[in-house]
């Protein structure tokens, strides 16, 4: 940027200590062209960022849509991503290089310092060229006019262009660039700048617009007198520094908005000029909007979050996603999968941490400095992770972790932050969020909420030292212990709990089924007993009842365990077995998430029979011999998901789920299938269709299954078209998989 001659000198108000600097015409080129670096960083970083969550979600939208090999789609959005994450590095690169040349915030060393520009009221643009003009900082993004915005899928290719936004309302430029000999005047004449900021009873500081407006006018006028070089100047209060200060009076008096479901409150109407709050300012994009409109909804900052900031107040409500947006692909290793046969690790789904925060002064310029410019996971010795890297350096944010057993522990990583002006600072407030999962169910494949983040991590039994991640049930509730290693990134320390109240126990249902499922119903260490025998007694008491299982939230386990027993003692009773058996017919949706164990209860009480079933069930002989109860038993087969489940179910044929002999509670079912009258009688001439043809009718049913799951996809019952093009598809959808040709996490 060059100064022209006929541009008049600087002028600026410092808000943090209420000078009035003035710039000499010939020193302006070189403040304005460090103002424009400054500004152009932060401009730049925006839209990198930018650029890459727009080509993650073309990357995932792509492999959503992929159906082939390598379809020309998925291939221009890899790429397209490949290019995006690489100027994004570059821009990180340049961004942490500049800040480096600080020092801590707060300290007396150098800093940011954030100015207001007053312009002159003659013709000119304060030494702006008409290059730095043209563009536009909207819905969290800045564009040139020659660029169209990432957000609404107008892009083709990323772009690696410097950004050079005008000069807006705030700037901002280092402090050992503002010389000592220029003029700078504070408290001139009888008004000090403590009265134009002034504290109300309750601490809250508003600007006193009419005690502003005197201060500029007054402290120009000492700076016209203190050189020549100020004489003819005549600025525009008016349109500076009184549209800042409305701009930032009526910003207190707002609310954050419940977009991005944000729960950081009311501001509470104060102003913030301290040199955190000044930082914080800049790298939340103050600088980039010309118009300066201070509250931003939705603000992007970073391709993992979205904030929501008064930018007045220096305070931001983060929304924010550990380790990223696309999250982690948990994982168990093969080991402790199938010791003997697989040489495959398990995928057990992508899940994430959506963390809310509110953030203000030292402490949030530090976390949105590294948020925004992203910390980097160093590779380190993982032999037990696995990750999706850059392709620079191989830095990127891992995309797969593994879960490990109690007998297995995970090798953690150094968090490498290279950021000296915000070492140390640590955040001690309330972290409120919630565990998200990518749902097979959801047609995009979209994140839902299963367990949210609980006040305390206590009250959690039996949990060992070097366990990473278990679940469990205690006083009523569902609970995750996680390390925050596993939550929100490696090289995290520390401990996360999580809670799963009456909203989300139905969403936790269907995770911690696919969890079984995914795992092909083998024993999963984390899953603690308590958990497990909770979900498949909840599952068998809601549909014993043909209620929702949200109904059962809150039981203690020794009341779940009266009332499975309960229910036993009920179902001695031939009509309540049949009952359990129409309920079961006219609703067989509700074995879709039933753990093998419970099914394996459901079809032990249906089997139960005696003489007065007979009575209940309408006389029926041969085939109608207690027709519902057989009928009920082959739905539940039925929806069986793969051999595996199939086998587990038949196993645990008991009242109370318990493992029994495959092969005798197999003899059991054929019995009473073929049974055609009471006392199991053979009446002559008379065959039972259930008995006759169940071998066949069983051996067909187990061949038809999978002999492992396909992540990614709803589950279907058995007999039905869509699970036959699961069974027979390409194997698990890429969004659910971190090894083979399609697959997302790798």
């Amino acid at each position: 940027m060059e100064a022209h001659a006929e541009h008049p000198p600087l002028l600026f108000l410092r808000p943090e200590t209420g000078e009035v600097i003035a710039v000499p015409q010939q020193e302006m080129a070189t403040l304005v062209a460090e103002i424009g670096h400054w500004n152009s960083l932060i401009a730049t970083l925006h839209d990198a960022n930018a650029q890459v969550q727009y080509f993650e979600e073309a990357l995932s939208t792509a492999s959503l849509k992929s159906t082939t090999l390598d379809t020309s789609e998925k291939a221009e959005a890899e790429n397209n991503w490949r290019i995006a994450i690489e100027w994004q590095e570059q821009v990180h690169d340049a961004c942490r290089q500049k800040i480096q040349s600080l020092d801590k915030i707060g300290s007396a060393g150098k800093q940011l310092v954030e100015l207001i520009p007053i312009p002159s009221k003659k013709k000119g643009n304060n030494g702006v060229t008409s290059e730095n003009k043209s563009g536009e900082f909207k819905d969290g993004k800045f564009t040139k006019e020659r660029k169209r915005s990432w957000g609404k899928g107008e892009k083709k290719a990323p772009s690696k262009d410097w950004i050079r936004p005008p000069m807006g309302n705030l700037v901002y430029v280092p402090s050992d660039k503002i010389k000592t000999h220029w003029p700078k005047i504070k408290n001139p004449k009888n008004i000090k700048w403590t009265d134009v900021l002034a504290k109300d009873a309750k601490g809250n500081r508003k600007i006193d617009q009419t005690k502003l407006r005197e201060y500029a006018i007054e402290s120009i006028k000492k700076v016209k007198l203190q050189s020549k070089d100020f004489i003819k100047l005549e600025a525009d209060v008016e349109g500076s520094i009184g549209s800042w200060a409305t701009a930032w009076n009526s910003d207190t008096s707002n609310q954050f908005s419940t977009k991005g479901k944000l729960s950081a409150g009311p501001i509470t109407g104060h102003i913030e000029v301290d040199a955190g709050a000044q930082f914080m300012r800049y790298l939340y994009g103050g600088s980039l909007n010309a118009t300066f409109q201070p509250f931003k909804g939705d603000v992007s900052f970073r391709a993992e979050g979205h904030a929501e900031v008064a930018l007045a107040e220096a305070k931001a409500g983060c929304v924010l996603y550990f380790p990223c947006k696309d999250g982690w692909m948990w994982t168990l290793p093969a080991a402790l999968v199938d010791r003997s046969a697989s040489e495959k690790d398990t995928d057990l789904g992508a899940v994430r941490l959506m963390a809310s925060l509110e953030l203000k002064g030292v402490v949030g310029a530090s976390v949105a400095a590294e948020i925004s410019l992203g910390i980097e996971v160093k590779e380190g010795k993982l032999p037990l992770a696995k990750g999706k890297r850059s392709p620079k350096r191989g830095k990127r944010r891992a995309k797969k972790v593994q879960v490990f057993g109690p007998e297995k522990k995970m090798a953690i990583a150094g968090i490498d932050v290279e950021l000296n002006a915000f070492a140390g600072a640590k955040a001690d407030g309330e972290l409120k969020g919630a565990l998200q999962w990518r749902h097979p169910e959801d047609k995009d494949k979209k994140f839902e909420t299963f367990a949210e983040i609980a006040p305390t991590v206590g009250g959690l039994a039996g949990v060992g030292a070097g366990a990473k991640l278990t679940v469990q049930y205690t006083n009523g509730i569902f609970k995750i212990h996680a390390d925050a290693s596993i939550c929100i990134g490696l090289g995290a320390e520390g401990k996360i709990g999580f809670e799963v109240n009456a909203k989300l126990i139905g969403e936790f249902i269907k995770w911690f089924f696919y969890q079984l499922y995914h795992a092909n119903f083998k024993r999963l260490e984390y899953l603690q007993m308590t958990a497990f025998n909770a979900a498949r007694n909840l599952a068998f008491i809601a549909i014993y009842r043909g209620e929702a299982i949200e109904k059962q939230f809150g039981m203690l386990e020794q009341l779940i365990i009266e009332r499975v027993n309960a229910i036993d003692a009920a179902l001695a009773k031939a009509d309540a077995r049949q009952q359990l058996a129409q309920r079961i017919i006219s609703n067989p949706e509700t074995l879709r998430y039933a753990p093998p164990e419970t099914k394996g209860m459901l079809i032990y009480q249906l089997s139960r029979h005696g003489g007065v079933d007979w009575a209940k069930s309408g006389f029926g002989i041969g085939s109608d011999f207690l027709r519902d109860q057989k009928e009920a038993i082959k739905h539940i087969l039925l929806w069986s998901h793969t051999r595996a489940d199939c086998n587990n179910i038949v196993q645990h044929m008991s009242a109370q789920g318990v493992k029994g002999n495959y092969a005798a509670n197999l003899a059991h079912i054929r019995r009473f299938l073929s049974a055609e009258a009471p006392r199991d009688l053979d009446l002559p001439g008379i065959d039972s269709r259930h008995g006759k043809d169940f071998d066949e009718w069983y051996n067909h049913l187990r061949a038809d299954l999978k002999t492992v799951p396909t992540r990614g996809y709803p589950v279907a019952r058995s007999d039905t078209t869509e699970y036959a093009l699961q069974r027979d598809g390409r194997g698990d959808h890429p969004l659910f998989a971190s090894s083979g040709d399609r697959a997302f996490y790798v």
